[in-house]
């Protein structure tokens, strides 16, 4: 037997392909809007234009073939055949396989490609329709991939050889010309599912196909139809593999990763899912084997809205099988910058809509793409059904390679699901080079099988018909692992569950050694964030109450719309700052109507409970929305008021307002009726100290040096000097990430000295107390300015700094760096639900990975006896080494969004000194209480039958309430609760009347009956969450 060269395989592969070819038919001729165009046609355009391009294709049938309609366009396109959604057009879905018959096609299209580039031209450069030859066509694409592997795989070559010795065929020019325009196109583009053409088709093609195609030149000859058909049964039966080991098994899922929004914005997304689940849909006609995934209930929703005709065909997929709907999220969130309760909020409605509308609850958590995943992830999927999760992100590690790809993963509670890393992409093109790969580099051979999820993504898409043909020739090869093509969801994680005492194990959280900027990019949106999940809590906490109180009906429809409108915004590319300019539009829009409903919501209620509060017209009524009494101030119309017990209340103007400093009870209101002004009182007071401005109450003293920084901060009561050097000093850092600009924050940026600010007005008092003592002053920064307003309260630790930052640089990570005087090794930082300790003092490369780390309220360092905590609830990023703090407050990159950052911001941050570690100083409580604040209504009527001061709900320290609502389904109170000190406590809450209480999961269903009466005695494991449902008798 001759020995051929790889090369000489390829030509003959080649050449079997494009002899595959019966007919060739150019598709010049469309109409646009009732005009007649001729390709190419060229157009300016926006990003949302539409164009709808319309043609009639005469495909005539033939014995074994089918027709492949190619389309070359800029943008991304539905294509309709007959009228109906048939499937996408993108980058990577050009080809559509058509019955033969009198076609009527439509392509509407916009300019936007797959990753949202092109978005101001559009262009239709040509279409065309190739009948082939149907199982010798894939047969050929099928084995050159196949060749690819066996370039660095000898052991596959001996078959291949023997196969392409059967192939003596050579195609006509019109037969190559048309192999070459169906599958790289008018521009000769290649594909990620296989190799670009052979020069010498290209050649041919390029320079004599359309000349011979349009008849001007004769074909040259062709081989028969029968010549290739008995060619392509003698390659089929020389195609013997040599046998090998034990293969191993690999899980297929099919899939898109469509992002919500990224480079695009959430209106463009509706029309990619809208496309992308025409073609898989169109892909499960066509009689395909597979199993395909989809997760984010906002997806279907919005397909469902544009499209039931569509989603009715999903359904049935779905009953069938076919289409897993996974994740049990409303969308692929964020994990670490949201709150505990956002995160229930993610499954608990992505779990009730895939419930509602397709029978079923997810097992499989599937976050390939998110950038880290926070410590008590697995308890919240367990307790909202998941099983198993799925994920990609860790094999993007930059300094540390993660050691598991399929594991037990345990949260702080001890709560556990297992774990499986989607080790090549989640983008997969499914290859043999893919297949062979992961299974290379997947490091739980022994134990358990492995996953691996194809189909096109990102921006949509997902698997074409030419994965699905190709898995059938790597189904025979023996050195690849098995793949189990159509596995559904019980079979996939009862598989795992069975080994999962074989698999080695991972406590806590799962830090991203990559993107460390997203905990910081774009302040704006973190900010409204924020405000949008505090303003969700007192909406539904005081709409509850007011339903318990008999005075209205709980807007579950409007609380609902607000809470999708929030989780939509926090995609993992939305929140983290990573989109482009059009997607900010959208979610801002979003998140401030969010807030305005909630607003909207919580003012009716706490109005409604306030007129029916026995006071005089005019009485000031202040709600806390917190499970433990709190002081605030609280603006008052003027200063002559006093308290249920008769005595006057303290105020003090500032800025032109009225502050009284105000005790409110645990989940519940006090009210300040009209009376006399009381003289101001209090311990706060500011003052000059030679050079320096010292702030000064009861229990700490303050000194801002005359270039703004803190040189001191004092405990009077612990007698303990926190500071060690000059801080809260700003440091601009260039900032040029040598990959992603809005993601990552380079260790060079950090370990930079950066630029210092220059004082642009110096420190001056602005209230001297004896309610709040401040400070303000104004910095600078080139073009930018930056002033600040330090303050401290009468007979609180707290000290606050607010900033009005006016931005106007590019490729700077601004941070605020803290001296602290004791000695810290370690440092506790809030995440969802819970705390996690990181070391200051690198230990090993893990450590010194973590450079900059995320936190979600709160960091807190301590030795012990003191401690320093930072509360920045909208500000996310700390770099943190020794004794040396840095809060990241602005990171101002070019790319995706070159406005980001820019303009005017707010944003308000607290240094908060205290005795031991966060549990002595009730870090967290502080934490809340400045997040939460407090909400005050002025009576417009008098009279009224409820007590001038009440309290409904209250819990004891250790415990955080996080949300107080109306159970989705019946008229029954849902209680979030969580252990925040990692100790195991059993603990008594005060109930808002007598009631039959539940214990139940995040999604609200009922598991026991824990207590009955006006209180409940519950038993918390460290950081554990409870869900218990209050039933009236």
């Amino acid at each position: 037997m001759p020995r051929l060269t790889p090369q000489e395989i390829e030509r003959r592969f080649f050449d079997l392909l494009a002899s595959t070819v019966v007919d060739y038919r150019p598709l010049t001729a469309w109409s646009l809007g009732g005009t007649r165009v001729e390709l190419p046609y060229f157009a300016r355009a926006t990003p949302d234009t539409e164009l709808v391009f319309e043609a009639r294709a005469s495909l005539p049938r033939a014995e074994g073939a089918r027709w492949l309609l190619r389309f070359d366009i800029t943008g991304n396109a539905l294509l309709r055949v007959d009228g109906e959604p048939y499937q996408g057009v993108d980058e990577q879905h050009k080809l559509a396989v058509v019955e033969p018959g009198d076609r009527s096609l439509a392509l509407e299209a916009t300019p936007r490609r797959l990753f949202g580039e092109a978005a101001w031209f559009f262009a239709f450069l040509s279409s065309s329709a190739t009948a082939v030859l149907w199982e010798g066509f894939n047969l050929a694409l099928s084995l050159l991939d196949l060749l690819q592997l066996a370039r660095r795989r000898g052991e596959l070559m001996p078959a291949l050889e023997r196969a392409a010795l059967e192939i003596e065929l050579t195609p006509s020019v019109l037969q190559a010309h048309a192999a070459v325009r169906a599958l790289y196109g008018f521009l000769v583009e290649g594909s990620p599912e296989y190799r670009g053409p052979r020069w010498e088709h290209a050649y041919v093609s390029s320079v004599y196909g359309d000349p011979v195609a349009a008849g001007l030149l004769p074909d040259t000859p062709r081989p028969s139809v029968s010549e290739v058909l008995d060619t392509i049964e003698r390659v089929k039966r020389a195609l013997e593999f040599e046998p090998a080991g034990a293969r191993g098994r690999v899980y297929l899922f099919g899939h898109s990763h469509i992002d919500t929004a990224w480079l695009w914005p959430f209106s463009e997304t509706k029309r990619k899912v809208r496309r992308t689940f025409a073609t898989v849909a169109r892909l499960a006609k066509m009689g395909y084997r597979f199993t395909y995934v989809q997760s984010g209930a906002q997806n279907y929703k919005w397909l469902e809205e544009q499209d039931p005709q569509l989603f009715a065909e999903v359904k049935k997929l779905v009953e069938a099988g076919v289409w897993l709907p996974i994740g049990g999220m409303w969308v692929e969130s964020d994990t670490q910058l949201v709150s505990g309760e956002s995160l229930a909020r993610q499954f608990l409605y992505g779990q009730l809509y895939f419930e509602e509308k397709f029978g079923r609850r997810s097992r499989i958590g599937w976050l390939p793409d998110s950038f880290g995943f926070s410590a008590q992830l697995p308890q919240i999927m367990r307790k909202a059904g998941i099983e198993v999760f799925c994920t990609h992100k860790v094999m993007w590690n930059d300094t540390n390679e993660f050691p598991y790809h399929a594991f037990v993963w345990e949260a702080l509670d001890g709560s556990e699901v297992v774990a499986h890393v989607i080790v090549a992409t989640y983008n997969g093109a499914l290859t043999a080079g893919e297949l062979a790969g992961l299974w290379e580099r997947y490091k739980q051979k022994d134990a358990a099988p492995a996953v691996h999820s194809y189909g096109f993504g990102d921006g949509g898409g997902g698997p074409t018909f030419l994965m699905f043909e190709r898995l059938k020739l790597l189904k025979r090869v023996p050195q690849l692992p098995e793949p189990v093509e159509a596995p559904s969801e019980r079979e996939y994680v009862e598989e795992l569950l069975k080994v999962r005492d074989r698999l080695p194990r991972w406590r806590g959280e799962i830090y991203n050694e990559f993107h460390r900027g997203v905990y910081t990019t774009n302040l704006k949106v973190k900010e409204l964030m924020a405000r949008a999940e505090s303003e969700a809590l007192w909406a539904e906490g005081a709409a509850a109450a007011a339903k318990l109180l008999g005075l209205q009906e709980y807007p579950r429809r409007e609380i609902r719309e607000a809470w999708e409108r929030v989780l939509r915004c926090q995609f993992h590319d939305v929140l983290p700052g990573s989109s482009n300019r059009e997607a900010y539009e959208e979610a801002y829009r979003d998140l401030e109507e969010a807030i305005r409903a909630f607003s909207s919501v919580s003012s009716r209620a706490l109005k409604a409970i306030a007129e029916s509060v026995s006071a005089p017209k005019g009485s000031v009524v202040v709600f806390n929305r917190l499970a433990w009494p709190v002081e605030a101030l609280v603006e008052l119309p003027g200063p002559g008021f006093a308290t249920p017990r008769g005595e006057p209340a303290a105020v003090q103007e500032v800025d032109g307002k009225w502050l009284a400093l105000v005790r409110v009870p645990a989940f519940g209101y006090t009210t300040l009726v009209p009376g006399r002004a009381a003289p101001a009182a209090g311990g706060a007071r500011a003052y000059r100290e030679g050079e320096t401005i010292v702030l000064e109450n009861e229990l700490v003293r303050v000194k801002v040096g005359p270039d703004g920084s803190l040189l001191s901060v004092y405990d009077k009561q612990l007698g303990a000097e926190l500071l060690a050097a000059p801080s809260n000093v700003l440091r601009a850092h260039p900032d040029k990430p040598g990959n992603f600009d809005a993601w990552d924050i380079d260790r060079s940026t950090v370990e930079s000295p950066g630029h210092p600010f220059e004082v642009a007005e110096a420190p001056r008092v602005v209230a001297a107390g004896p309610l709040v003592a401040s400070v303000e002053y104004a910095l600078r920064f080139k073009s930018s300015t930056v002033r600040q307003r330090v303050s401290l309260r009468s007979g609180s630790r707290l000290i606050e700094v607010k900033m009005r930052i006016d931005w106007r640089e590019k490729s700077y990570l601004v941070k605020a760096w803290f001296e602290l005087k004791a000695s810290v090794e370690k440092g506790w930082y809030e995440v969802p639900f819970g705390v996690v300790e990181r070391s200051t003092v690198p230990r090993d490369r893990w450590d010194e990975a973590k450079y900059e780390v995320p936190a979600l309220k709160w960091a807190d360092f301590s030795d012990g006896k003191v401690g320093l905590a930072i509360i920045a609830p909208s500000r996310h990023g700390y770099s943190a080494r020794g004794s040396r703090v840095g809060l990241s407050l602005l990171k101002s990159p070019f790319h995706p969004n070159p406005w980001s950052d820019l303009g005017e911001h707010e944003v308000t941050y607290y240094l908060y000194p205290h005795p031991g570690d966060y549990r002595a100083g009730e870090v967290y409580r502080k934490a809340y209480e400045v997040w939460s604040g407090v909400k005050a209504v002025v009576k417009e009527g008098g009279g009224g039958r409820l007590p001038p001061e009440a309290s409904a709900l209250e819990a004891p320290k250790g415990v955080v309430v996080e949300a107080v609502k109306l159970c989705e389904k019946r008229d029954a109170l849902a209680v979030r609760i969580y252990e925040v000190e990692g100790t195991e406590r059993e603990v008594e809450v005060k109930l808002p009347g007598a009631f039959a209480v539940y214990e139940a999961n995040l999604l609200e269903d009922r598991e026991r009956l824990v207590a009955s009466g006006d209180r409940a005695t519950l038993r918390f494991k460290p950081f554990e969450i409870k869900t218990i449902i209050l039933e009236k008798f």
